[in-house]
């Protein structure tokens, strides 16, 4: 559990997932830890299910968590129950991104009974473990900021 709370403290999400889910044992907060990293990825199944347990054993969490739990839920098509979280989440912080999570479940939902128009596939070449953000159209190609830098001397990956 320690390595992988030193690979979030470097945003190494993916990675630190790998050590969490195989310590023997997680504190509390090693276990909000794994939870977080499966939200960052963007696996919101696994997400549910790691803040399920916390959210049902932890009565007094920072709305931080329940807002996690509750746009975990929104993104799995679960709106019912992203409902009542982002509502528990606004009782104690009326923030705007919790407020716009909660205004996009009506519409969320009338999108979701239309069909796909569009499909989303991994691009290799620029997805990866590492910290890499927000790849946007730039004159003829693509621009994307990357953690990623090549240790001249060990002529391999590195991270900065």
């Amino acid at each position: 559990g320690d390595i992988g709370d030193a690979l979030i403290d470097n945003f190494e999400y993916k990675t630190a997932i790998t050590y969490y889910e195989n310590a023997e044992d997680l504190s509390l907060n090693q276990k909000e830890n794994l939870a977080y990293c499966y939200f960052v990825i963007h696996d919101y199944e696994k997400a549910v299910t790691a803040y399920q347990p916390i959210i049902e054993k932890n009565e007094d969490l920072e709305a931080i968590f329940y807002y996690f739990y509750g746009a975990s839920l929104k993104n799995t098509a679960k709106y019912d129950d992203a409902r009542i979280w982002l509502a528990k989440a606004m009782e104690t912080d009326s923030s705007n991104y919790i407020k716009q999570s909660i205004a996009s479940l009506e519409i969320l939902e009338t999108l979701n009974a239309a069909p796909p128009t569009k499909e989303i596939v991994p691009l290799p070449t620029i997805n990866n473990g590492m910290s890499t953000y927000s790849p946007i159209w730039y004159k003829d190609g693509i621009l994307y900021c990357s953690e990623l830098k090549s240790d001249s001397i060990k002529r391999r990956p590195t991270i900065d």
